[in-house]
């Protein structure tokens, strides 16, 4: 004979102690086959967590940490966590799908946008010391080749037009003012300091001495009236003397011997020799130190300073 569960108003049929299976089951959890089971949302059981309840009293977050360190507030290390993942995606390439998908997800999320100041800093500190390899700057080089240019087949916005004569004149003068560089040299510095030291009164890198007269190369230091000094660096203007650098004698350079810019020594040479020239025709007294002869023999160089002074 079939009997129903002894519940009043339940049909089901009795599995034991009088109960279905639905009411048998509550009595064994909470001894009383009545027992409403709240269905609540809970929360993790950290502080300032409102995150949904996953299992031992976390969320999702704070329980993998438990059971991967044995504690739900455990500090992940992100510079140690970039190295795994760096040291464990190394040798590895991405597959031809997975590139496509890749830049189809990134196409359209940078368009338009400038990086912040905060970010260009940080870009040029993480670049900082690092140098391209020779085979990455061929792929860069083939990249920007052809078709891959942006501007391939495209013509310059600039073709055709002509700047306006008061442009000119308004970049000719923001050249003019320009300071380059923009922070002395270590030679420069040294220079400075064995005048100060000899009270000697100067200026440096000025373009001008009277309205409409300018000084051309923006000299290294310019003493009242007309005298202008320049610091020539041995290396990049190619001192033709054996010189000593970081304590080491280095070769002079040769008349056809190149430097960076696809020029020549004797390039150079002629460069500055027209420089003086120029500087003289308009009755300019010219100084020229090289960096090493500063450095190895700065009581020769004040003294020619002193005497080319006037009393």
């Amino acid at each position: 004979m079939t009997t129903i569960c002894s519940v009043d108003g339940c049909q089901n049929k009795s599995r034991a102690r009088g109960y279905c299976g639905n009411h048998y089951q509550k009595w064994i959890r909470y001894r009383d086959p009545l027992h409403v089971v709240k269905y609540g949302t809970k929360q993790c059981s950290i502080e300032e967590c409102s995150n949904k309840h996953m299992a031992k009293g976390f969320c999702e977050q704070h329980y993998g940490k438990w059971k991967r360190y044995g504690d739900p507030l455990y500090l992940i290390d992100p510079k140690e966590t970039k190295r795994k993942i760096s040291e464990s995606s190394k040798g590895r390439s991405h597959s031809k799908e997975t590139k496509r998908k890749i830049s189809e997800s990134n196409k359209g999320k940078n368009s338009g946008k400038i990086p912040t100041v905060e970010t260009r800093l940080k870009i040029g500190k993480s670049n900082t010391g690092k140098k391209h390899t020779i085979e990455s700057k061929k792929k860069m080089s083939e990249a920007k080749k052809g078709k891959k240019n942006s501007m391939y087949g495209k013509t310059s916005p600039n073709k055709g037009k002509k700047t306006s004569i008061e442009i000119r004149r308004k970049i000719s003068e923001a050249r003019a003012h320009q300071v380059l560089p923009k922070k002395d040299t270590k030679p420069e510095k040294y220079l400075q300091r064995l005048l100060e030291e000899k009270n000697i009164q100067f200026e440096t890198h000025r373009n001008y001495v009277l309205r409409g007269v300018r000084i051309l190369g923006q000299p290294d230091i310019f003493i009242e009236p007309n005298i202008v000094i320049f610091v020539d660096g041995d290396y990049w203007h190619c001192n033709p003397n054996d010189y000593f650098y970081r304590g080491k004698l280095e070769p002079g350079f040769k008349s056809d011997d190149s430097i960076p810019g696809k020029k020549f020594a004797q390039d150079k040479w002629t460069s500055d020799k027209n420089m003086n020239d120029k500087l003289k025709e308009k009755n300019f007294i010219v100084l020229r130190f090289w960096q090493s002869e500063l450095e190895t023999n700065p009581e020769k160089c004040i003294k020619i300073i002193l005497e080319t002074i006037p009393a």
